[in-house]
This record gives C-alpha cells, sequence and structure tokens, in this order.
C-alpha cells in the first residue's frame, strides 16, 4: 500500500503540533466532509497512518489527524517545504497535560478544519475517545451542525476492566469501596486527641 499522506507542523501558541493528512492538501473549495483521527496513548499520530490511507482509499474522503503536543519528535532540520518556517519547541508538563491537550485540538479544529469542511467525523482511539467527548461538549454551542458524529474505536473506560490489570485491580478496587467507608467511619467516631497523638500539627 502506497500511502498519500503527508505530515506538516503547525506553532499553536508557542507550542508545536504535529498533524497528518491523506488526500487533498490543496483546497480550491470546501471539503463535503473529513475524517478527523485523535490518537491514544502514545499519541504519535504516524502510528494511525496505514489506517489514515486504507480509510482515505476506501471512501475517498480526506483523512486528517493530529498528534498530542510533546510525542512527536520535533524536526531536527528546516524547515522543509511543508512546514511552517517558525521555531518549534516542545511542551513544558502543563501545556503538555490532559486538558491542555483537549484545549489544543479544539483550538485547531476551529481553526483549521472547521473553516475548509461542511462536515467532521471524528475519530478516537483509547484516550482519544475521551478527547472526543470533551471537544463536543466545548464546540456545540458554537459549532452545533460541524460534527457529523464521533467513532470511539476502543474506549479507554470502557475496556479498562478487560485489560490484563484490568482484571486483576477491578475486583480490588470494586470491593475496597467497603474498606473505605468502613475506615471513614472509623475515624468519625475517633476521639480528636487520637489524631492529635498521631499528627501533633493538628
Amino acid at each position: 500500500m502506497s500511502s498519500k499522506c503527508k505530515y506538516f507542523w503547525k506553532n499553536q501558541s508557542g507550542v508545536a503540533v504535529k498533524y497528518l493528512k491523506c488526500g487533498r492538501t490543496n483546497l480550491n473549495e470546501k471539503l463535503p466532509l473529513v475524517y478527523f483521527i485523535i490518537p491514544g496513548n502514545p499519541g504519535c499520530v504516524r502510528f494511525y497512518e496505514d489506517f489514515a490511507d486504507s480509510l482515505h482509499q476506501k471512501t475517498n474522503i480526506p483523512v486528517w489527524g493530529i498528534s498530542h503536543t510533546g510525542h512527536s519528535k520535533l524536526p531536527s532540520v528546516g524547515p522543509p517545504e511543508n512546514l511552517e518556517k517558525q521555531k518549534f519547541q516542545q511542551p513544558d508538563r502543563e501545556e503538555a497535560a490532559l486538558q491542555k491537550q483537549i484545549e489544543i485540538k479544539v483550538d485547531f479544529l476551529q481553526k483549521e478544519v472547521f473553516p475548509v469542511a461542511e462536515k467532521v467525523v471524528l475519530v478516537g482511539h483509547s484516550i482519544g475517545c475521551y478527547i472526543i467527548i470533551q471537544i463536543m461538549e466545548k464546540i456545540q454551542e458554537k459549532y452545533p451542525e460541524k460534527v457529523k458524529k464521533g467513532v470511539l474505536l476502543f474506549p479507554t473506560i470502557e475496556k479498562m476492566q478487560w485489560t490484563p490489570q484490568g482484571k486483576k485491580l477491578t475486583p480490588i478496587l470494586t470491593n475496597a469501596r467497603w474498606l473505605f467507608m468502613f475506615a471513614g467511619m472509623v475515624a468519625s467516631y475517633t476521639p480528636p486527641w487520637v489524631f492529635r497523638r498521631i499528627y501533633p500539627g493538628l
């Protein structure tokens, strides 16, 4: 399979964002529909290139995708032809946090995708599904008709209990709630002087 996907970088509010486009990149007219991929972890959109290319070839609909900030290696030389001529830098811890990742996706959709696409289908994988739910809540008032649907592939929350670690921890955490309730009840009947003996600073 020969991929027709191309990669681009965008300096968005001082943070480097890597994104992918399969299909038409030079837009002379508005696109009727675009698939937009939001990855899971690790959040490098290159891992989804085969999926994006296959989806584009089967549907002939442009497929775009975006990496999570801080999850892709910055360009070492450049800028090449398809790179904006700006200085790129990795985000700090706060800029790479989940809430910031969501904000950057919303901003990218509003500035880069919605102006050129009539409709968008959001495709999320794993934690990308959670990000899609948050995106749809944030844009529903301003862009109620833009998102045609959200496709959730192996949502993190839905499938977590079936992972090897989830199978081990789910029974423990389910039954542990009784332990916490019991501990809370005991603490409510414990005289204050006991806590002062344990924690002199109280």
